[in-house]
């Protein structure tokens, strides 16, 4: 929402927030006036009113041309009362909401000397409400996910610990305490429609402490969405881990299905005892829902890599059935379906819902490991690379496939893998196909 202002038509540009616009007026007595004074009007829906609302306002000078860079930012931030306005027009009464702020103009009392050719004033005015998605915590799935956010002009803002850039885009510091009683630092984040939490929680209490701090520190003036619960939607990335035992073992320990069936969905029994899902099970009481993913892939994370760390012995290479993945594309298009969804589609699909995801393809480690078989010798010293030879994974694999295992070809079958993800239910419901599967 950055609107580019020439010191020849300072006045009468347009913000837009949301599906909204506002028109701010601006004093264009001077190229740096003292003071900038804003008045922004939007219309809202029925009865739903902004007694107060908090706004960023934040000035860039930037030089023009081919190699365009900023030259002077200042940030103002404020919370002021809004007044309530009425349009009279042949085609009726319209009833508005406006606020007015002013600020002091920072260019207007430092030390940068513009040249003429340089922008004024980028003006960004935003109601804190305005934002779509907050991510708390920003880690590896955000590389996916700003990248798309910022192609569908889907407004955001993300944490991280330490407050490092993410994909170019710079965070926000935020570190989640469940057991500090003091809100400040939650209080101090923007205002959103959802929040995604991508670090996990664990046991009882985290999950609640988390909606009712962000809720209670910035409920006021948002917008109603989920009346009955809250209005602001929080989604929780999870593990499809829940569905089995340490070990591997599929829960309960025998089959799940009474027909033997080696599928399970998002509405299989899982652990309800693994302080994860004790987290997400709280939150999903609370109207939340948790996006519980396979294993992730994508950018620095090679499956290939995880090999000589899962598959040391053969005994462990016995051990390996099915493997279930899902890239990192494919988890920040999941995101965004959730983040614009309407309120009816996620009352139905998203208010207390869990959801597994997973590419749709049932990986068998075996093949995965033959597949996978070439590997370079060291060359003789002074001598760049050797003979292509079968790693000793895929070595193994064929000494247990001639071992009676009852294997005569790869890939087993899903009843020999005995744990088969079933996700069909997310990507039709949502209306997508995942972008990366098979990997």
């Amino acid at each position: 929402m950055n609107a580019g202002v020439e010191h020849s038509c300072a006045a009468g540009f347009r913000i837009s927030i949301g599906s909204e616009t506002l028109i701010p007026t601006i004093n264009k007595n001077k190229l740096f006036p003292p003071l900038l004074q804003f008045e922004s009007r939007w219309q809202e829906p029925g009865e739903q009113l902004f007694p107060r609302v908090r706004v960023r306002l934040t000035f860039v000078v930037m030089s023009t041309g081919h190699n365009r860079r900023t030259l002077h930012r200042a940030t103002h931030r404020r919370e002021t009362s809004t007044k309530q306005l009425t349009s009279h027009t042949p085609a009726g009464t319209t009833a508005y909401q406006a606020a007015t702020i002013g600020v002091q103009n920072p260019l207007a009392h430092s030390s940068f000397s513009p040249s003429p050719k340089s922008l004024p004033t980028i003006a960004k005015f935003a109601m804190m409400e305005d934002l779509d998605l907050l991510i708390l915590g920003a880690g590896w799935t955000a590389t996916f996910l700003i990248p798309l956010l910022q192609q569908r002009n889907i407004s955001f803002e993300a944490t991280t610990t330490s407050g490092r850039p993410v994909a170019g885009r710079p965070t926000i510091p935020f570190k989640f305490d469940p057991t500090d009683p003091d809100h400040t630092a939650i209080a101090a984040l923007p205002r959103a429609r959802t929040l995604l939490i991508t670090f996990p929680l664990y046991g009882p209490g985290p999950s609640a402490a988390l909606h009712a701090a962000y809720t209670t520190t910035h409920q006021s003036g948002a917008p109603t969405t989920t009346p009955s619960r809250t209005p602001f939607r929080f989604i929780q990335l999870g593990s499809t881990g829940i569905w089995q035992r340490k070990g591997g073992q599929t829960l309960p320990l025998s089959n799940p299905n009474p027909d033997g069936s080696p599928w399970l969905t998002r509405h299989s029994p899982f652990d309800t005892a693994n302080p994860r899902a004790i987290a997400e099970d709280e939150l999903l009481r609370l109207g939340g829902c948790v996006l519980n993913l396979s294993g992730l892939w994508g950018g620095a994370r090679d499956p290939r890599a995880w090999v000589g760390r899962v598959a040391k012995t053969k005994d462990e290479v016995r051990a390996k059935k099915s493997l279930h993945l899902i890239h990192g594309v494919d988890v920040a298009r999941a995101v965004a379906a959730m983040v614009g969804c309407n309120g009816a589609t996620w009352e139905e699909h998203g208010e207390g819902q869990r959801w597994m995801l997973t590419d749709g393809f049932v990986y068998d480690w075996w093949a995965l490991l033959a597949g996978w078989a070439e590997v370079r010798q060291e060359g003789e010293e002074g001598v760049e690379g050797g003979e292509v030879v079968p790693s000793q994974q895929a070595r193994w694999v064929g000494e247990l496939m001639a071992e009676g295992e009852g294997v005569r070809g790869l890939p087993r079958q899903m009843e020999v893998l005995g744990r088969c993800y079933d996700s069909r239910e997310f990507w039709r419901v949502f209306g997508l196909v995942p972008l990366k599967a098979r990997v």
